[in-house]
């Protein structure tokens, strides 16, 4: 494999605000930083990854790395990386002073018998939300018209298979009616929410109205998805309140443009 490694800041410059975290110019930093190093190592017959990452280096940003921002911020950094051809990404994580650091997706901390009480923040339910659709599948063509800071992903496994929208709304405080064309007819769709009361909450994220056990790190029970159905011209509507990411996933009709 061919590596690389980035975080999109650093403590040391001075503290991250969640608007940085979740504005555009930290994406297209990003996109020159990774250049054409995954063609490069294509051309060699290897896979290009990012080994290390989060939301910023030295051990994250309180009420920020540890907040539901960055969950909103890991799914889009995920799939982003993905569109621009990594094969694989590592969140980083580690200790500060004895203690989590706060950007780590798994807190643990030592408690009674010699066992670990453990912890799945927001970054944890990102990572969940990514690989219900995401790996092993192609990145189709999809593109985004509005004034909110909205972004979105289209990936499919085969051309009869389901094709799941990844819609996220890093806006700060815009909420925002979603409508998505596919072009053509499509089946039934339905729709996954990942969520929480704001972006500096540091509790309540919510994967489908369900949360992550600490113990055992599975949801504590089955997430809840919402039927999206078209209207009569084949478009499907979302509503996507600020912090907030959802992912509808619909049956593909045959004769949907390559993947690139």
């Amino acid at each position: 494999i061919a590596t690389t490694y980035w975080h999109p800041t650093a403590l040391w410059r001075g503290a991250l605000p969640i608007a940085e975290l979740m504005g555009t110019a930290m994406s297209a930093q990003y996109r020159p930083v990774v250049g054409g190093w995954p063609q490069t190592a294509e051309n060699h017959g290897l896979g290009m990854q990012l080994t290390e990452t989060n939301s910023t280096a030295c051990s994250g940003m309180p009420g920020v790395s540890d907040a539901f921002a960055s969950a909103i911020w890991g799914i889009d950094w995920m799939l982003y990386s993905a569109e621009l051809n990594l094969r694989r990404i590592n969140f980083h994580s580690g200790e500060i002073n004895g203690q989590n650091s706060y950007y780590n997706p798994i807190a643990s901390t030592a408690g009674s018998n010699g066992l670990f009480d453990t912890e799945a923040r927001p970054l944890y339910y990102a990572m969940h939300l990514f690989e219900a659709a995401a790996p092993g599948n192609a990145l189709y063509p999809v593109a985004v018209q509005s004034a909110a800071n909205i972004t979105a992903y289209a990936t499919s496994r085969c051309e009869a298979c389901p094709v799941h929208v990844f819609v996220i709304n890093k806006d700060l405080s815009a909420s925002a009616d979603v409508s998505v064309d596919f072009g053509r007819g499509m089946g039934s769709a339905f729709a996954l929410a990942l969520s929480a009361p704001a972006l500096d909450s540091t509790t309540d994220a919510s994967y489908g109205g369900r949360q992550f056990d600490g113990a055992t790190g599975l949801l504590d029970g089955i997430p809840d998805t919402n039927p999206v159905p078209a209207d009569g011209g084949g478009i499907y509507h979302l509503r996507l309140e600020t912090a907030s990411a959802v992912l509808l996933t619909t049956m593909l009709v045959p004769g949907m443009p390559p993947a690139h």
